[in-house]
């Protein structure tokens, strides 16, 4: 014979599951539900002649850690912001601002360039680890960080750029994220296989193309009817 707990014993079992998951959850995930998420803003310059350089794409995505009680959290995808550098080299990633009760980590950011390669910069805000694997290409100045983008030779680029995908980060690997959402890092990529005359996996699989004006496009992107001059000029021909 089934019998109904009483409410009182649901509510304080639901309070003690409360209380274990917030324990548990607490120290990794607390430190990112109250804070700050600042603007970046930054200057990159080449390592070897320390001018600066135009045109750096910067990435910048935000995650979210999804606490899960039989296993470790999951990292998800939260946003995502890119902006090209100006003829001085600077940059600026907008910040979140005050984060209340949304476990939003710092950014990660991304920097890419034709000739340049790419590089990985978990955080480069106020907790940017100095001894990390780029501390040596990082200094700040002012209190802003300038990043020094070392040339890399054509085998270098060519493993990189095979070894990046179609989308900067792979936690954006989600459907219905809009390909508009990255076009700038999309457009440096492309140039970057053109520039070492390689083709893009995305231009050469059958299954992602389609016939746009006469060329050939990402799937994606809808096809269309000839411009009238093509289909004068064929009308003309017969």
């Amino acid at each position: 014979m089934c019998t109904r707990l009483p409410s009182k014993i649901l509510l304080a079992f639901s309070c003690v599951a409360w209380l274990l998951t917030a324990i548990l959850a607490g120290p990794a995930l607390s430190s990112n539900r109250f804070r700050t998420d600042p603007d970046i803003v930054g200057k990159i310059v080449d390592f070897d002649t320390r001018a600066p350089i135009a045109g750096v794409v910067v990435m910048a995505m935000w995650t979210t850690d999804v606490f899960r009680l039989v296993i470790e959290p999951k990292t998800e995808y939260h946003d995502y912001f890119e902006t090209l550098t100006d003829q001085n080299g600077e940059f600026k990633i907008p910040g979140k601002g005050l984060i209340l009760f949304h476990n939003v980590n710092p950014p990660k950011v991304k920097i890419f360039k034709t000739g340049y390669a790419f590089m990985y910069l978990d955080d480069l805000g106020v907790h940017f680890r100095r001894d990390s694997r780029f501390s040596d290409q990082v200094k700040w100045i002012d209190g802003k960080p300038v990043i020094s983008f070392r040339k890399k030779s054509i085998e270098e680029r060519k493993k990189a750029v095979k070894k990046e995908g179609s989308i900067p980060f792979n936690e954006m690997a989600i459907p219905g994220l809009p390909e508009e959402k990255y076009r700038l890092y999309h457009e440096e990529v492309s140039r970057a296989y053109h520039v070492l005359g390689m083709t893009p996996y995305w231009e050469q699989d059958h299954r992602y193309i389609q016939i746009r004006k006469g060329g050939v496009y990402p799937a994606q992107q809808m096809a269309v009817e000839p411009v009238k001059s093509q289909r004068r000029q064929t009308t003309e021909d017969r």
